[in-house]
């Protein structure tokens, strides 16, 4: 991967893109001296109801790039593709794939499961608008960057809220997470989410492991419900939440996830944008969707609300200026004695024993006979979960017996054979039981990482 230094005029980009698009909608456009990118279909609608074409959507993401650039700089991307706009099917991209001009920046990542593959890195506008190209409209970064991949450095949760509840709650309820990291020296920035709902995000300190990262998120919503019980809920399953809930979703913290990225354009009606938030922001009278695209020339060319945006990772704790990894992890300790949601006497029975490569974990019957298990393959003889701080090596393995009478080697993945919504109601089952097991859930999010891409 290399970084390019050429300084670019973005309304010398912005002035080309219209041109472009007003003449057939298909030329080179001239990003730098020397950087030039081939942009196509600039008059096609990617947002119909709105009016939106995919040449505005590229005009947008100029104009907001000197905020958004630096928020994706040396993060892998994952794309949500929509070749023909909302309207049409989308699917994930995860690889850079084969015919990558030479312009765009890509490098060579371990993915752990899959060996070494090449990832499309951001950090500059030619290399976003690349993704516009083929059809990417949101801005999906990895959690952590490229010089330190396995150490995130934002930590997120995600207060996702039923079709009935005011925005007012969704507000009130990011107030009382504020509350709770501040009451253990943690800064958390906010976000709308582009939909009806807020992000919290938890800058880390450097070499911060993504199980301390994932275990302080579970922790954290575990004290946010505890001290919310009438209107936050840890229910994955929205069949299963009660009504008027706002489900906090601190299961985002893998490696391989990604979030949505400040001034990231939704893939829903009327463009919204997940927008940073002042702390004086954060009131019930703003919109959820407070800053549609097709209001990108109100982007100030100085936006304030990115300040903190800006130093997320750098400066986590207010209070502890040298703050380490070992903060992180105190502080999860910390926020687990205050939601009083863990049952220590479950944690040290799991903890106490090994679980033998091919114990299942659970199993569910399936109509017509057979049952799915879901069993913990350990490498290294590692315990699930943690029993004494150290890091558990191992993966989740869905898998599904055509009979329960056959032996033990006829199975067939369960990604293969069961239906989208018995997926999603299994995975549903599975989270509640991780709720009380951090190792069962960042397994499970890996999983999800793998199999379903990232959201």
């Amino acid at each position: 991967m290399t970084r390019r230094s050429a300084t670019v005029d973005f309304r010398a980009v912005e002035r080309q893109l219209e041109a472009i698009e007003r003449a057939d909608g298909d030329g080179d456009l001239e990003i730098a001296r020397g950087a030039t990118l081939h942009v196509s279909s600039l008059d096609k609608p990617f947002f119909p109801e709105a009016g939106l074409t995919k040449g505005a959507l590229m005009r947008y993401y100029t104009r907001v790039a000197p905020f958004l650039l630096p928020e994706i700089e040396g993060r892998a991307l994952v794309l949500k593709r929509y070749p023909d706009g909302v309207a049409g099917p989308m699917f994930f991209q995860q690889n850079a794939g084969e015919h990558v001009p030479d312009a765009v920046r890509v490098a060579t990542l371990d993915t752990v499961d899959l060996g070494e593959k090449p990832r499309i890195i951001g950090g500059d506008l030619l290399t976003l608008l690349y993704t516009v190209q083929l059809g990417a409209i949101e801005v999906h970064p990895w959690l952590s960057r490229v010089g330190a991949i396995d150490w995130p450095d934002r930590c997120l949760i995600d207060l996702d809220p039923g079709d009935d509840v005011p925005f007012a709650d969704v507000v009130a309820l990011a107030r009382e997470v504020a509350r709770i990291a501040d009451a253990h020296g943690l800064t958390v920035a906010l976000k709308t989410s582009g939909s009806s709902g807020i992000h919290v995000v938890l800058p880390l300190p450097p070499r911060t492991s993504y199980e301390t990262s994932a275990d302080l998120a579970i922790r954290l919503g575990q004290a946010v419900v505890a001290a919310n019980p009438e209107r936050a809920t840890l229910e994955r399953s929205v069949k299963a939440r009660p009504a008027g809930s706002i489900y906090v979703d601190a299961l985002q913290n893998a490696r391989g996830k990604s979030m949505a990225a400040p001034y990231s354009v939704r893939a829903r009606a009327g463009a919204p944008v997940s927008a940073p938030l002042r702390p004086r922001e954060l009131t019930g009278r703003r919109a959820p969707e407070i800053c549609g695209a097709r209001r990108s020339r109100r982007v100030p060319r100085r936006e304030p609300s990115r300040e903190r945006w800006r130093t997320c990772g750098k400066s986590p704790c207010r209070r502890h200026r040298s703050a380490s990894a070992s903060h992180a992890g105190t502080a999860a300790n910390a926020v687990e004695g205050e939601g009083h949601m863990l049952d220590q006497q479950q944690d040290a029975e799991h903890g106490a024993r090994e679980r033998a490569p091919g114990e299942a974990l659970y199993r569910r019957p399936m109509p017509g006979g057979g049952f799915v298990e879901v069993e913990i393959v350990v490498v290294e003889g590692a315990t699930l979960p943690e029993s004494d701080g150290r890091p558990h090596h191992g993966r989740i393995v869905m898998e599904r017996r055509a009979n329960p009478g056959r032996r033990a080697g006829h199975r067939a993945p369960v990604v293969a054979e069961l239906s989208a919504d018995d997926r999603d109601e299994l995975m549903g089952e599975l989270f509640r039981l991780a709720q009380d097991n951090p190792a069962l859930a960042r397994g499970l999010m890996r999983w999800q990482a793998r199999h379903q891409g990232a959201d």
